[in-house]
């Protein structure tokens, strides 16, 4: 039951997510390395996104790390940096530092994670904008070192 209940409300927030925005043909994939240490993880992350339509643009390389504290069961918080270049008409690069809070729940073999994040966000070394962003994401293990994820954010930029 409680598993019906948390796979409803994410299909309602994934839904409104995109009900606000035409889809649009997106494919990212990354490669992420997780290191855990009693308390404390580091989490590495290598991507590569064709058609991000989100910045429209064509393509984004991206490497990011994170430090992440895990305070109590199922919650985190994590500061951390990512570097993208965006290729189109022409090449930026953008720099971002954060802070999040995560928070999950372990199904059998998936997890539920909600995520909130604060990024300082720096364009070409020049222009700086504060997003807040809202992720819901479901994560299902193929197996001990593949995975597959769903998931829908919301972005708020004041």
């Amino acid at each position: 039951m409680r598993r019906g209940i948390i796979v409803i409300v994410f299909l309602t927030f994934a839904l409104s997510v995109f009900s606000q925005r035409p889809f649009e043909s997106n494919l990212w994939s990354s490669f992420v390395l997780n290191i855990k240490q009693n308390k404390w993880a580091v989490v590495t992350d290598l991507g590569f996104r064709w058609c991000d339509s989100f910045i429209q643009e064509k393509r984004t390389g991206l490497a990011r790390i994170t430090i992440d504290r895990h305070l109590i069961k199922n919650h985190r918080l994590g500061l951390g940096y990512a570097y993208f270049e965006h290729y189109g008409e022409l090449i930026s690069k953008e720099n971002r530092l954060f802070l999040q809070y995560a928070t999950g729940i372990n199904l059998e073999k998936a997890k539920l994670n909600l995520r909130f994040r604060n990024e300082i966000r720096t364009f070409n070394n020049r222009n700086t904008t504060n997003r807040m962003r809202l992720q819901a994401a479901y994560f299902s293990d193929i197996n001990r070192f593949v995975g597959a994820q769903a998931s829908a954010e919301v972005f708020y930029t004041p």
